[in-house]
């Protein structure tokens, strides 16, 4: 993170299990919807 110290947000996508919530917001991730915030992805 120390080569990124300009960049203030990561935005990152994965899958909604358990474990996975808790490595990332062990690593001080939030959900969006902690900040009454939504995520949209487009498939095409």
């Amino acid at each position: 993170m120390e080569e990124c110290s300009d960049v203030y947000q990561i935005e990152l996508v994965t899958d909604q299990s358990d474990k996975t919530l808790s490595f990332y917001q062990g690593l001080g991730f939030r959900k969006l919807s902690d900040s009454n915030c939504t995520g949209l992805i487009y498939v095409g």
